[in-house]
């Protein structure tokens, strides 16, 4: 089930290392043999644990991260630049571990080792070597800014075919405020000043390289619901999408009715039709484990285990939601909490004719209280606040900048999820 991060709420894990395939140009073209080699394999060695830790290391840092309570906030940038740092920390102790004949020291540094091991050691014309190595000490020797800026020394040098290149990895590899260290540097100086020695791609090459760069979404929120939330909201929820799909892989619930594999039809199409026992097939019973453990996932990453009036502060004080509009959302949050319960249990709680705006809302609620139902089991708590948060930001305007064109696509995503989620009734 190690694919199941991309079922749950269409979870995308973003790239956050760029690599390249065996066909593509090398940015630095005039590097040896050896020097590409420990460069792809250090490239090679952080993509994969990037890719194996992204969720567990955003998961931690939303932890370690206050969560304040405004509109403009986002640990998200926090900790995706952490990340992106702490991944370069990885990928410079791996260069310098192999790029010369013995490993070589970081603290402090050894820069006399490194310069031999990379420009000298580079196939550069000994003219250009000498200008790079002279470069590269002028270099060490600079003061840098925060935030922190890759490419940065003596930039107007950069060749004007590079230029693209460099802007769009400046955009995809921030650091935030958080300083490189001294081996980031030292290897930043050193690619700086290759670049500026003669040792760049081809114009159509450098093309190539910056399409080949994971562009982060300028408006991580422009194909998202709930337009009044700020990103952290929607992100995270993927963060505990994947949590969820990782811990549960060992111990889904087997006492349950699996539906007959030939009769691959989404569940909710089967319940329609009363093909599926919604109280005991393998889905319900499943989406139930999922459901709960997201839910105890949110209130954990907003600081509120047990507390849904506190949820419920988090939550909608982060909202873009007019002072009325705030204060007319946590009324509905606590008339949903004080509501019986009623079986059965609904995502959505109320009468979908509720929901104000286009039509698309009320039917993206329909179908997401039958993709997610746990049919008549109760629900938790903490389950009970993170849906009647969402239902009262729904109730209180929170769609109501939300393109007809984002929602329908949402809506036709939706319809993908209930697809993919029908492996819960197969195994």
């Amino acid at each position: 089930m190690k694919y199941f991060p991309a079922l749950l709420f269409h979870l995308v894990t973003a790239q956050l290392l760029h690599g390249f395939s065996d066909e593509t140009p090398q940015i630095f073209p005039c590097l040896n043999a050896k020097q590409q080699s420990v460069g792809n394999e250090c490239e090679s060695l952080i993509k994969e644990m990037a890719s194996m830790s992204y969720i567990q290391s955003m998961s931690d840092c939303i932890d370690e991260t206050e969560v304040e309570g405004t509109e403009d906030s986002s640990i998200k940038k926090i900790c995706e630049a952490r990340f992106i740092r702490d991944s370069f920390i990885s990928y410079t102790d791996c260069y310098f571990l192999k790029i010369g004949l013995n490993s070589i020291d970081t603290d402090p540094i050894d820069l006399k080792s490194f310069k031999a091991a990379t420009i000298e050691a580079s196939t550069l014309n000994d003219s250009d070597k000498n200008a790079a190595s002279a470069d590269f000490d002028a270099c060490i020797a600079a003061n840098y800014s925060l935030p922190f800026v890759h490419f940065s020394f003596r930039s107007e040098q950069i060749p004007e075919s590079l230029r693209n290149y460099t802007s769009e990895y400046n955009r995809a590899f921030k650091f935030g405020e958080m300083a490189p260290t001294s081996a980031i540097v030292a290897f930043e100086c050193m690619i700086s000043v290759l670049v500026q020695n003669n040792c760049t791609p081809t114009p159509e090459s450098a093309d190539v390289l910056t399409r080949q760069i994971p562009f982060p979404k300028k408006d991580y929120m422009e194909d998202k619901l709930m337009r009044c939330m700020n990103e952290d909201y929607n992100w995270f929820n993927e963060i505990c999408g994947g949590l969820t799909a990782s811990y549960l892989t060992t111990i889904w619930v087997q006492n349950c009715s699996r539906a007959n594999e030939p009769q691959r039809r989404a569940t909710t199409q089967l319940q329609m039709q009363g093909e599926v026992d919604m109280n005991t097939s393998c889905r319900v019973g499943r989406m139930r484990q999922i459901r709960e453990f997201t839910s105890d996932c949110l209130m954990h990453k907003y600081k509120s285990v047990g507390d849904p009036l506190l949820y419920k502060e988090v939550v909608v004080g982060q909202s873009k939601l007019s002072d009325q509009r705030k204060a007319a959302a946590k009324a509905s949050f606590d008339l949903c909490m004080a509501q019986n319960l009623t079986l059965p249990y609904r995502m959505f709680p109320h009468d979908l004719e509720t929901i104000p705006g286009r039509p698309i809302f009320k039917a993206i609620a329909a179908l997401c209280n039958a993709i997610f139902s746990i049919g008549h089991q109760s629900p938790t708590l903490q389950m009970r606040a993170v849906d009647c948060a969402s239902a009262a930001l729904t109730l209180n305007g929170c769609d109501e900048k939300t393109s007809t064109k984002t929602a329908m696509k949402a809506f036709r995503n939706l319809i993908g999820v209930d697809q993919d989620l029908e492996v819960l009734n197969f195994f």
